[in-house]
C-alpha cells in the first residue's frame, strides 16, 4: 500500500511559470482539467454560441449591459432608472462589478463574455481541486480525478447558467489551498501565504454570491480546525519520514503563523501560562496549536472583507432595506430543500427523468438537486474510506476521518432542509442560516469532500484479490440493473416507470464501464492513467453539456416587436410568472426558444436590453417599501399612474398602451403620515387624489451640502404658488436634491418615492446620487489596497 504524503510530491502551488514547466509530465492532470470544460462546452467558447436560458437573459447579461453603459460614459454603475421605478445597481450584489473577470465584458459583447467566463470558471475551479488534492499528497492521477470530478460536477455543470454561484464556488479549493493550517506550510513564506489567502477570498466576495461564500468560510473553517485536531493526534507523515514533535513545533515558529508577531505570541503566552499546571497544559495544547491558524484566517478574512468594503457596504445598505434585513421568512429560506428521493440521483441522475428529454417530473428544480459526481469517482471514493478505516494511524486516514467523510455526510444532512430537523435548528438559532435560500446548494461541501476522497482513492488504488472480487460483484449487479431496466421498460407504460428504466439503465451501462476499467488496473498504469481521466471527463461531460441550453448571440440583438418612447412598462405577478415559467423556462423541460417571442415578452429585467424602462425587477434583493407598492398596485390599479405605467404587458408579448401616467408633477396640497403603514392606507383610500395632494412621512432625509455626486438628473418647474415636486422614482437612502443650487430635504412622498417642497414661480431641481456607503466602502478598499500592497513590498 502507498502512504500518503502531505507535503512532498504535492507540496505547493508554485506560481512563477518558469517552475510550473520545469514540474514537465506531473502537470498533465492540470492541464487536462482546464482544458475538459473547454472541450465540453465547445459551442460557447469556440462555436459563437451564448448562454440564455434563465438567469443569463433575465439577469446577468442585462446587468452587464448596464454596467458597462454607465461606465462608458464615466460614471459609477451605482443607479440605474431602467428597473424598479429606479433601483440600486451596484449595491445588487449578484451584478459583481467590481469582480476583475467581470470587466472582459468591455472588450467583447456582455452575452459572450459572461457565457466564456461561466465555462472558464469551471476550468479554474478543476484546476484549484487538482492542486488541493496534490497538497493531499496524491499523485498526478489523484490529482487529475479530483480536479475533473470537481471541475465538471454535477453542482457547477447544472448551475452554468446561475453564473454567480459558478463564479464564486470556483474559488473554493484556491480558498482551501491557502488556509493555515498548522502543519510544514506548502507556501515557504507565511506572509506570501496570508496575501494570497486575503486575495482569493476578496475575489470570491466580488464574484457576487454571498451564501456561496457563506458557505465557503465555514468549510474553511472547518479545514483549520480539521488540520489541528490530526496534527494534535501524532507524527505528520512527510517524504515518508517521521517529523518528531519538536522538530514541528520549530517548524510551525517559522512557517505555519501568517502573522507571526501576533500569532507566535499568543501561542507563547498560552505555553507560559500552562506550563506550570501540566494537566490543564495537555488540555489546553490542541488549542494553542489551533489558535493561531484560525486567527490568521480571521485576519485574512478581514483584509479580504475590507478590501471589497466598496461593494459589500451598498450591499448591507439593501440588504437593511429588504424585506430580508433581519431574517428571511422560513418558507423562503427551505425552498430548495433537498428532496430525499433525489439521493438516488447521486448514481443515476435521470431516475426521474432530465429536462433536455423533456421528461423531468421530480420535486423542485432538475439543477437544485443535481449532486452527480460520476461512477468512477463514486467508486474511488469508497475505496479512500475503506482505505482510511484500515490505515486509521496515519495522518491521511485521520484527515479523511476527521475531515473529509463528516464534511460530505454534514453538509448532505443540511442541504436536506425542511426534511430534517437540523436545518430548521440552525435557521432558528444560528446566525446566517436563516439569510439564504435553497439549503440544497450546500451539497457543496459533500461535492468537494466527495472529490478529494475520489483523488485519494485513485492514488491509493491497487487491484488486490478482495477489490478484484467485488469489483466482478459490482459487474454482475450493473449487468442485473441493466436488464430489469430494460424489461421494465418493455413490460410497463406509466411514464414514470418510464424515467425509472431509462434512468437505471444509464447508470447501469456508465458503472458496468466504470467497474471494468477499475478492475483492468495494470502494473504500469500509464495508458490506464488517461484511460481513467477520460471516462470520468466523458460520463460528467455527457451530463454536463444537456444542462445548458444555448442560443446564438443574435438573440440579445433582436429588437421587440414593441417600443416604448417614454413612461414605464408593467407585468402583473401573475402574468410574468405565467410567461417565465411556464412559456419560455419550464422546470420540467428545455423547450425549443423563439428567440423573438422571447424579446417580445419583455419580461424583467430583459427589457433592458430594448431601453425599456420597467416598473417590474427580477433582483435577489429589492427594497421593502417598493415590494409593498408593487403587491397593493395589484389590488389598485390607479397606483400605475403614480409609477409612470404607459404599458401593460400581458402574456406571449401583447401590450395594452396607457397614456394617462407622468413621472414628474406638481403638487399644492401635502397630507402628513406618521409611518409608511399609515402612508399605505392613504394612498389606497378612494377618497384619495394624487394628483392633487402628497402624502409625505415625517423625519425627511436632511439637506447636504454639495459633496461628491456621482449620478443626477434635473428638471425646470414652474409652480403657481408654493408646492411640491413629486418624482415617482424610489426613494433609497444616498439620494438628496437642490433647488436652483441650494440643498433642500428630501421627502419620502405617496409611501415610497420622492418629492421636495418648492416655491412658486420658476425653480431648477437636481436630484443627486451619492451614496454615503459606496463612498465610505471605496475609501476602506483603498485604505486595504495600500496595506495589501505594502505588506507585499516590505523586504522580509
Amino acid at each position: 500500500m502507498q502512504t500518503s504524503d502531505w507535503t512532498g510530491q504535492g507540496g505547493g502551488v508554485k506560481w512563477p511559470a518558469r517552475q510550473l514547466f520545469r514540474q514537465g509530465e506531473r502537470l498533465w492532470p492540470e492541464l487536462v482539467c482546464a482544458l475538459a470544460p473547454l472541450a465540453v462546452y465547445w459551442r460557447i467558447v469556440f462555436g459563437g454560441q451564448v448562454l440564455y436560458w434563465g438567469l443569463p437573459a433575465l439577469q446577468f447579461v442585462p446587468w452587464r449591459v448596464l454596467v458597462n453603459d454607465a461606465l462608458r460614459h464615466g460614471q459609477w454603475p451605482l443607479w440605474t432608472s431602467l428597473l424598479g421605478m429606479g433601483a440600486p445597481l451596484l449595491a445588487n450584489h449578484q451584478s459583481a462589478v467590481f469582480y476583475p473577470p467581470n470587466w472582459l465584458a468591455l472588450l467583447l459583447p456582455p452575452e459572450t463574455a459572461v457565457s466564456v467566463l461561466a465555462v472558464l470558471h469551471l476550468s479554474l475551479a478543476g484546476v484549484g481541486a487538482a492542486r488541493l488534492a496534490r497538497m493531499l499528497g496524491v499523485g498526478p492521477l489523484g490529482a487529475a480525478v479530483s480536479g475533473l470530478t470537481f471541475g465538471l460536477s454535477g453542482y457547477l455543470t447544472a448551475r452554468l447558467w446561475f453564473i454567480s454561484i459558478d463564479n464564486t464556488m470556483a474559488w473554493l479549493p484556491w480558498v482551501l489551498l491557502f488556509a493555515p493550517r498548522p502543519a510544514p506550510s506548502p507556501v515557504a513564506n507565511p506572509r506570501a501565504r496570508f496575501l494570497a489567502l486575503s486575495l482569493v477570498i476578496a475575489l470570491q466576495l466580488l464574484a457576487g454570491h454571498a451564501q456561496s461564500s457563506f458557505y465557503t468560510l465555514l468549510i474553511a473553517a472547518a479545514w483549520v480546525c480539521g488540520w489541528a485536531a490530526v496534527r494534535g493526534q501524532g507524527t505528520v507523515i512527510s517524504d515518508q519520514r517521521a517529523v518528531s514533535r519538536g522538530q514541528r513545533s520549530e517548524a510551525d515558529g517559522q512557517r505555519s503563523s501568517l502573522m507571526p508577531a501576533v500569532c507566535k505570541g499568543n501561542s507563547s503566552l498560552l505555553s507560559r501560562l500552562t506550563s506550570h499546571v501540566s494537566p490543564l497544559s495537555s488540555l489546553l495544547s490542541p488549542l494553542s496549536s489551533l489558535f493561531s491558524p484560525l486567527s490568521s484566517l480571521l485576519l485574512s478574512s478581514a483584509l479580504a472583507l475590507a478590501l471589497t468594503a466598496a461593494q459589500l457596504l451598498p450591499t448591507l445598505e439593501l440588504l437593511r432595506e429588504s424585506p430580508r434585513a433581519n431574517t428571511a421568512d422560513y418558507t423562503f429560506a427551505t425552498t430548495y430543500s433537498l428532496w430525499p428521493w433525489r439521493l438516488l440521483t447521486f448514481a443515476a441522475p435521470n431516475f426521474f427523468g432530465h429536462p433536455a428529454d423533456h421528461n423531468y417530473w421530480g420535486y423542485g428544480s432538475y439543477w437544485e438537486d443535481d449532486a452527480y459526481l460520476g461512477l468512477v469517482p463514486l467508486l474511488f471514493a469508497a475505496y479512500a474510506l475503506w482505505h482510511s478505516i484500515r490505515n486509521r494511524k496515519q495522518t491521511a486516514a485521520r484527515f479523511v476521518l476527521a475531515v473529509l467523510a463528516p464534511l460530505a455526510l454534514l453538509s448532505i444532512t443540511l442541504a436536506l432542509g425542511k426534511n430534517t430537523p437540523l436545518f430548521p435548528f440552525l435557521y432558528r438559532y444560528v446566525p446566517g442560516f436563516n439569510l439564504f435560500q435553497a439549503p440544497a446548494r450546500m451539497t457543496i461541501g459533500y461535492t468537494l469532500a466527495l472529490s478529494l476522497l475520489a483523488g485519494l482513492g485513485a492514488h491509493h488504488w491497487q487491484p488486490s484479490a478482495r477489490a478484484r472480487y467485488w469489483a466482478r460483484l459490482g459487474i454482475a449487479g450493473s449487468l442485473a440493473a441493466l436488464i430489469f431496466g430494460e424489461v421494465a421498460a418493455q413490460l410497463f407504460a406509466d411514464p414514470h416507470v418510464a424515467t425509472f428504466a431509462s434512468g437505471l439503465t444509464g447508470a447501469a451501462l456508465v458503472a458496468v464501464g466504470a467497474w471494468l476499467l477499475i478492475l483492468n488496473r495494470p502494473a504500469t498504469p500509464n495508458r490506464w492513467q488517461w484511460a481513467v481521466a477520460a471516462f470520468i471527463a466523458l460520463d460528467l461531460g455527457w451530463a454536463a453539456a444537456r444542462l445548458s441550453p444555448t442560443a446564438d448571440s443574435a438573440l440579445y440583438h433582436l429588437p421587440p416587436s414593441f417600443t416604448l418612447a417614454e413612461g414605464r412598462v408593467y407585468q402583473s405577478a401573475a402574468d410574468e410568472y405565467r410567461v417565465k415559467f411556464g412559456d419560455f423556462f419550464r422546470f420540467q423541460s428545455f423547450d425549443p426558444l423563439d428567440a423573438q417571442a422571447l424579446r417580445d415578452s419583455l419580461l424583467p429585467n430583459l427589457s433592458v436590453l430594448s431601453g425599456a424602462a420597467s416598473v417590474n425587477n427580477f433582483d435577489p434583493l429589492l427594497p421593502a417599501r417598493y415590494v409593498t407598492y408593487l403587491k397593493a398596485m395589484e389590488a389598485s390599479p390607479r397606483l400605475m399612474d403614480l409609477a409612470d405605467v404607459r404599458a401593460i404587458v400581458k402574456p406571449m408579448g401583447t401590450v395594452e398602451t396607457r397614456y394617462i401616467a407622468s413621472r414628474a408633477r406638481l403638487v399644492y396640497n401635502a397630507q402628513t403620515a406618521a409611518n409608511g403603514d399609515s402612508a399605505l392606507a392613504s394612498l389606497t383610500a378612494p377618497a384619495f387624489d394624487p394628483d392633487s395632494t402628497v402624502i409625505l412621512e415625517p423625519d425627511p432625509a436632511p439637506a447636504l451640502a454639495r459633496g461628491f455626486a456621482v449620478q443626477h438628473e434635473t428638471f425646470t418647474v414652474t409652480l403657481a404658488r408654493d408646492g411640491y415636486f413629486l418624482l415617482s422614482d424610489t426613494f433609497y437612502p444616498g439620494w438628496r436634491v437642490r433647488v436652483d443650487g441650494h440643498p433642500r430635504p428630501l421627502f419620502r412622498a405617496d409611501y415610497t418615492f420622492r418629492a421636495v417642497a418648492v416655491p412658486a414661480g420658476t425653480h431648477t431641481v437636481e436630484f443627486e446620487y451619492a451614496p454615503l456607503s459606496f463612498a465610505v466602502g471605496l475609501t476602506i478598499s483603498a485604505l486595504a489596497a495600500l496595506v495589501w500592497v505594502g505588506l507585499l513590498l516590505i523586504r522580509r
